[in-house]
């Protein structure tokens, strides 16, 4: 999961009979109006939100003994693999961010001949997406004549041959960046999308809040659109990290489910621990959880906000380390002999 987040991809479809690699005619979408850059609004690290460098303190001269520096340094380095691999969790927050902005931007972006689907998943069934050790079920959150709130999703919501055969749609959109100032979230679409859809589901385009007839005109607004899609769909994101490099570090997380309007509107997303493993490199010491709180700040560059402290035994000396983000994606470390406070 170290590859760059991109919120949109695969080239926009508007037929069923049309593959994943070809663009839409051009007559389908050629009277749109759409903002500069819309495709690689989300491609951009963005504003970060906490400026401050990353900072460390350490203090073992408590129970390093007669260690010498050498021996310090050696007993230290897995401090190092921990920080490394914990930098995961603004990633996997990042992706499911860049899921969220795909399904609220998704007929904006076909209506403007863009991206829609995000790159880096695979669809795999039942409403699941795939991206690396990363994993984002899609939940209904009402009602649907296809399901209870609480069900999973039981198709694609990228497909476009899930709401009609084929459709003549366009729009007139700009970018909606009043509700945040600062510029490290991403900015929202605001305007008016037209659709003329031939053979219509209206079940399936019931979840955007979207009634039209076979060959019937429909206005819509792209800020309502976002606001029914983001209230109908919920996403439980779950990842199993598992790396080796540097020691054996393993872990498994949670974001339990939340609205894709919530991430959209910036609100933060609780990062749940299911359990956590390491072992150095060379096998003599290993790290156990102590405490775990943390949650992702779904601004553009991504960011995480609490801390994680962990017991380590083996080596030289055991001791404790916490990592701390302030919002931020690297964390400021402490590592000490006894147990942080709280």
């Amino acid at each position: 999961m170290t590859k760059k987040i991109i919120i949109l991809a695969c080239a926009a479809l508007a037929s069923s009979a049309l593959g994943c690699s070809d663009p839409l005619p051009t007559d389908i979408y050629n009277n749109s109006q759409c903002p500069e850059g819309f495709v690689q609004q989300d491609e951009d690290e963005g504003a970060p939100m906490n400026t401050e460098p990353a900072q460390e303190s350490i203090d073992v001269a408590a129970c390093a003994g007669g260690a010498t520096q050498a021996e310090i340094d050696k007993n230290l380095a897995f401090v190092g693999s921990i920080e490394s691999s914990l930098r995961h969790l603004v990633t996997c927050g990042r992706f499911s961010r860049a899921f969220t902005y795909a399904v609220s931007h998704y007929f904006a972006a076909i209506a403007c001949g863009a991206h829609y689907q995000p790159t880096a998943f695979q669809y795999v069934g039942t409403g699941s997406y795939l991206s690396g050790p990363l994993t984002i079920q899609t939940k209904l959150l009402k009602d649907t004549p296809f399901g209870k709130a609480g069900d999973d999703i039981p198709f694609d919501i990228f497909d476009t041959r899930n709401y009609f055969e084929s459709n003549v749609i366009r729009a007139a959109l700009s970018l909606d960046v009043s509700w945040n100032t600062n510029g490290d979230y991403g900015a929202h679409l605001a305007g008016t999308i037209e659709m003329t859809p031939t053979k219509p589901n209206p079940d399936k385009l019931a979840l955007w809040g979207i009634q039209v007839g076979e060959g019937e005109p429909a206005k819509l607004q792209q800020e309502e659109l976002a606001k029914t899609i983001g209230e109908s769909v919920g996403i439980v994101a779950s990842a199993n990290v598992q790396e080796l490099v540097d020691g054996v570090i393993s872990y498994r997380v949670a974001i339990p489910e939340f609205s894709v309007s919530s991430m959209y509107q910036g609100q933060p997303a609780s990062i749940g621990v299911v359990d956590a493993a390491a072992t150095s490199e060379d096998k003599t010491q290993t790290a156990s959880l102590v405490d775990w709180n943390i949650e992702f700040i779904p601004i553009t560059a991504g960011a995480a906000k609490g801390s994680i402290t962990l017991r380590i035994e083996g080596g030289k000396f055991p001791y404790y380390v916490r990592y701390t983000f302030p919002n931020r994606s690297d964390p400021d470390v402490l590592v000490s002999c006894t147990a942080p406070a709280p």
